[in-house]
C-alpha cells in the first residue's frame, strides 16, 4: 500500500515506481484541472459528454482528441465516485 504522491490517497500501484493513484495519474496525463479547481460538472452531463466523446463516434484524424476528451472524463467520474455523487 502506498500514498498518492498528489492527494495523499493510499492506493496499491501496479508498478514500483508508480506514486500517484490512478485518479490523478489519468488527470495529470490528460491534462484536466484538479476538483479543487471549482470545476463542476454533474454526473449525467459527464455521462452524456462521454456518449458524445467516445473516440469510436469520431474520424480517425479526431480520434486522439477524442480519447483525451473521454479519459478526462472517466478520471471526473471516477473522482466522482470516489466522493459517493455518483
Amino acid at each position: 500500500m502506498s500514498r498518492c504522491a498528489e492527494c495523499g490517497a493510499a492506493f496499491v500501484p501496479a508498478k514500483h515506481f508508480h506514486h500517484l493513484c490512478p485518479s490523478c495519474s489519468r488527470r495529470k496525463f490528460a491534462g484536466v484541472l484538479p476538483p479543487s479547481a471549482g470545476v463542476v460538472l454533474d454526473v449525467e452531463t459527464a455521462r452524456g459528454a462521454l456518449r458524445l466523446a467516445h473516440p469510436d463516434r469520431h474520424p480517425a484524424e479526431r480520434e486522439e482528441q477524442a480519447t483525451k476528451i473521454t479519459q478526462a472524463l472517466n478520471a471526473a467520474l471516477d473522482d466522482a465516485r470516489a466522493l459517493g455523487r455518483a
